[in-house]
């Protein structure tokens, strides 16, 4: 997945533009780990569709809850719509402490190799950023298998002490997206939901004030 740089390295997590300055509610999505070479960062960070737009995990990020819509809405105007009110529900984390390229050989042998106090460092350092994580309604861990155990466990027991919600669903590619639709289930949808109805209601506030 492709972070933001900062002046350490990749951003532990990333918001949309002025979403920290907001208060509607988030969905925090979690992938494996950046796709990239820079060192990871424990600072929070930014993310622009608009320099990455052919990112596949952003955007079947923003087609799945764009999918919870009635009638539902495609990734454009999801997107359309975030860039209109200059923030988005959509928060971006990863599992591990590392970069690693998509070309990288013996990934899980990287990913084993990583030290259980580093990943437990890692997850608090998301959660540390409180002014967002306070805002998260639902956690989605995406594509996480048996290489990623020690990280699923940190952010199950990080999410359940603050009584957030967390879901486990297919690596978010294009061609998962059946696969992604199966799991999401009632309950997730719910979330989902309520989250995209909030934010609506701050997009229609933003546009009237725009319009006055």
């Amino acid at each position: 997945m492709e972070q933001a740089e900062t002046k350490r390295g990749h951003a532990c997590l990333i918001s949309y533009a002025g979403t920290a300055d907001a208060s509607f509610p988030l969905i925090l999505v979690v992938g494996r780990e950046p796709n990239e070479d820079l060192p990871p960062s424990e600072e929070a960070g930014d993310y622009n569709f608009r320099k990455s737009g052919r990112c596949a995990f952003w955007n079947v990020a923003y087609s799945l809850f764009g999918s919870v819509a009635n009638p539902p809405r495609s990734t454009r105007q999801i997107k359309a719509e975030a860039e209109a009110a200059g923030a988005s529900p959509i928060l971006f984390a990863d599992a591990l402490p590392i970069t690693l390229r998509h070309a990288a050989r013996n990934k899980v042998a990287q990913r084993l190799a990583i030290e259980d106090a580093a990943i437990e460092r890692h997850v608090a350092a998301v959660f540390s950023h409180r002014s967002l994580i306070n805002r998260v309604r639902v956690i989605i861990l995406s594509g996480l298998g048996p290489s990623f155990e020690r990280s699923v466990a940190a952010y199950r027991r990080l999410a359940e002490e603050r009584g957030i919600a967390l879901a486990e669903l297919p690596f978010f590619y294009p061609t998962n997206m059946p696969a992604i639709r199966e799991r999401l289930g009632n309950e997730l949808r719910s979330h989902l939901a309520d989250v995209l109805h909030d934010f609506d209601e701050h997009a229609r506030r933003i546009a009237a004030a725009r319009a006055a």
